[in-house]
């Protein structure tokens, strides 16, 4: 799947890490940040169990949002952009996250069954895009 993932108002420097849900926190990071700053990256991740990537922060309180912008088909990898949906945005409670994430104690998933329920046109999904 692919993500634009957005740190917002971080009272503290520190990273986020992006991993398929249910599979070990890998030591990478995807964002790096320092406070006050908002950062925005472009995030590839595998989908987890349940067809959701996790979020961790590693240090302060931090906002998270995340739009899905498209993803690889299971005929071949081809990439389908699509357009974007918010799927968590933790300053208005989007994909059940109302307030900041704090540093190691809370995960956010992005999860692709809820993107594609808000879908008014049916496309095609793999087990590692969303559906």
């Amino acid at each position: 799947m692919a993500l634009n993932v957005t740190v917002d108002q971080p009272t503290g420097s520190g990273y986020i890490t992006s991993w398929p849900t249910g599979e070990a926190r890998p030591t990478a990071s995807t964002h790096n940040f320092t406070a006050g700053v908002t950062v925005a990256n472009l995030v590839l991740a595998k989908v987890g169990a349940g067809g959701k990537v996790s979020l961790f922060n590693s240090a302060g309180a931090t906002h998270l949002v995340a739009d899905v912008v498209g993803y690889f088909s299971a005929s071949g990898g081809a990439f389908v952009p699509v357009s974007p949906e918010r799927l968590v945005d933790s300053r208005d409670g989007t994909g059940r996250c109302a307030r900041p994430t704090r540093p190691g104690r809370r995960r956010h998933h992005a999860d692709r069954d809820r993107a594609a329920r808000s879908r008014r046109t049916p496309r095609p999904w793999s087990s590692t895009s969303p559906r």
